[in-house]
């Protein structure tokens, strides 16, 4: 090892002739060590490399990829990072020794009379995880409540949770791409930590979609995740995130969203920043009592 580095730090002298530059590289074991010599591991996506595989960024085949890759580990792996609540969209806390629970809760209560739901209406809703939303709005609120996931986990997960509470005459979820949702006419749509996955390039559309989806008068409210300007790029390829944890998830601006609904047909009439909500979700979803740490395939 001392060997090696007292080599190395001869190739940073700039006085060296090309002929002792090959030479070294040479004793340090030839052409292969410029090169990677540990694969990355199977959980890693390679970005270079999906296109040829999997189709375009955004394709559907490579959305219904990206989100099994990030959901699809087993639905005991996510109820013991998440808890009861099995929702992972950032909480909101109505009072400040409120549990994650309850904030959770909460979030989808916040939701539900924003879009002033009412016993009768029809909630679509859009990425609807395992299924929290569409409970909520069926057992609280009346509604005939259809929520579309890709991950065939989520859905399985939410039937079954849709079934113990009771709830099969008015709660729904599909195993299904959003854009395969043939029903129109909905009361009210909700867009919970989904628009991340679209991709920048396609959330105009995106929100055309969803406008067309609802009757005249109708409400959307769409919760995400965004960056703190535009002045960056939507999604770093080569990052951490984009690698492991949300292969093609990109994020945009506020601004640069709410200009994107308006031009597809939407009012704005309120915006609300949970940014402080997000760090306490986080410290909840860490402090869950009894999870068991080190298990699971992630």
């Amino acid at each position: 090892m001392f060997l090696a580095l007292s080599r190395l730090s001869k190739a940073q002298d700039s006085s060296m002739s090309w002929g002792d530059r090959i030479k070294l590289l040479q004793d340090l074991g030839g052409p292969k060590v410029l090169f990677p010599r540990i694969p990355p591991p199977p959980q890693e996506v390679v970005p270079d490399r999906r296109r040829f595989t999997i189709g375009a960024m955004h394709s559907r085949k490579r959305d219904a990829n990206s989100i099994s890759h990030h959901y699809d580990v087993s639905n005991a792996f996510y109820e013991w990072v998440l808890g009861p609540s099995m929702a992972y969209t950032c909480a909101c806390y109505p009072t400040a020794d409120a549990t994650l629970e309850e904030a959770q809760e909460y979030k989808h209560d916040l939701v539900s009379r924003k879009l002033d739901l009412k016993p009768g209406m029809r909630l679509l809703d859009v990425g609807c995880g395992w299924g929290g939303m569409v409970r909520h709005a069926a057992k609280n609120y009346g509604v005939k409540a259809l929520g579309v996931t890709l991950s065939a986990e989520q859905a399985s997960w939410a039937q079954e949770a849709i079934k113990r509470e009771g709830l099969e005459e008015l709660a729904e979820v599909r195993h299904l791409d959003y854009r395969d949702v043939t029903e129109t006419d909905f009361d009210a749509i909700s867009s919970i930590g989904i628009t991340e996955h679209i991709g920048k390039a396609n959330v105009p559309g995106y929100f055309k979609f969803l406008n067309g989806k609802l009757k005249e008068g109708g409400r959307m409210l769409n919760h995400c995740i965004t960056r703190p300007d535009n002045t960056g790029p939507s999604i770093y390829t080569d990052g951490f995130i984009n690698r492991y944890v949300f292969p093609d998830g990109e994020l945009e601006g506020p601004g640069w969203l709410a200009g994107a609904m308006n031009d597809n047909g939407f009012e704005i009439r309120h915006e609300e920043n949970l940014r402080e909500h997000y760090s306490k979700t986080l410290h909840g979803l860490v402090r869950q009592p009894g999870r068991p740490l080190g298990r699971g395939r992630r």
